[in-house]
C-alpha cells in the first residue's frame, strides 16, 4: 500500500525545515548573549591548573606527598547572578570573564578522616584566586611578635602573590 506525497506534505515538510534553519540561526547568533560561560577563554586546562597550584604552595613550604587530590570547575554563583541582573546579561560576559574573574578551577588536596585540607582556585587564565589552608583547631602553632607577623606578612604580599 504505497502512499504519495501529496501538496499539503510537501508544504509541512518545508515549513519544519524553515522553522530548524531559523531556530538554528537564532540559538547561533543568541546564545552567547544569553549563556556567559560560552564565552571563557580557557588558557589553563585542569592538568596545568594543578601544575600552577602546585608552583604556588611550593613557594609556600607546603607539602602535598601525602594528601589526596580533586579538582572541579566552578564559578561564584552569586557573583554571577548579581552582575547580570545589574548591568543586564549581554554586557555581563565581559565583566564575568575580565573583572571579576568568577570562573576557577578548585584544586583541593586532603586528607583521609582529617580536618586539615589545602584548597588554591586558579582562574581559566593562570591567576591564582584562593588560598585556603585549613587546619584543625586543636593543632599547635608557636606564637609569633608582632614584628615578625608584619615581616611574614609582607614577604608573602610581595615575594609570593607578586
Amino acid at each position: 500500500m504505497e502512499k504519495r506525497f501529496n501538496k499539503r506534505d510537501f508544504v509541512y515538510i518545508l515549513s519544519c525545515i524553515l522553522f530548524i534553519a531559523f531556530s538554528l540561526w537564532f540559538e547561533l547568533n543568541n546564545y552567547g548573549k544569553a549563556f556567559p560561560e560560552q564565552t571563557i577563554k580557557f588558557d589553563v586546562d585542569r592538568r596545568e591548573s594543578r601544575g600552577i597550584a602546585e608552583q604556588f604552595l611550593g613557594k609556600l613550604n607546603i607539602g602535598l606527598s601525602d594528601y589526596h587530590h580533586a579538582i572541579a570547575f566552578d564559578y561564584n554563583k552569586a557573583s554571577k547572578v548579581f552582575i547580570e541582573k545589574e548591568v543586564g546579561i549581554e554586557e555581563s560576559g565581559d565583566l564575568l570573564n575580565k573583572e571579576f574573574r568568577i570562573w576557577h578551577w578548585s584544586n583541593r588536596w586532603f586528607k583521609s578522616l582529617s580536618k586539615e585540607e589545602v584548597r588554591v582556585d586558579v582562574t581559566p587564565a593562570g591567576e591564582i584566586t584562593l588560598f585556603e589552608h585549613i587546619i584543625p583547631e586543636e593543632a599547635s602553632s608557636p606564637s609569633l611578635p608582632i614584628d615578625k607577623a608584619r615581616k611574614l606578612t609582607h614577604t608573602f604580599l610581595r615575594d609570593i602573590l607578586k
